[in-house]
């Protein structure tokens, strides 16, 4: 008989019980996300500032 609150043993006798927070995944995406924007972005103006300033030509 089994119970539906506790999984079914395997035949080595361990239980293993995986659970997903997807809400803290996702918010962990996001914020990383909004990050690596910021990061290309600020790249992109700084590198505009130096050009402007004459001291690096590409």
């Amino acid at each position: 008989m089994t119970n539906k609150n506790y999984p079914e043993e395997s035949k080595s006798g361990i239980n293993v019980d995986v659970k997903v927070d997807v809400a803290t995944i996702i918010k962990y995406m996001c914020v990383a996300s909004v990050l690596i924007v910021g990061i290309v972005f600020a790249s992109k103006c700084i590198r505009t500032i130096i050009n402007k300033s004459g001291k690096v030509t590409e």
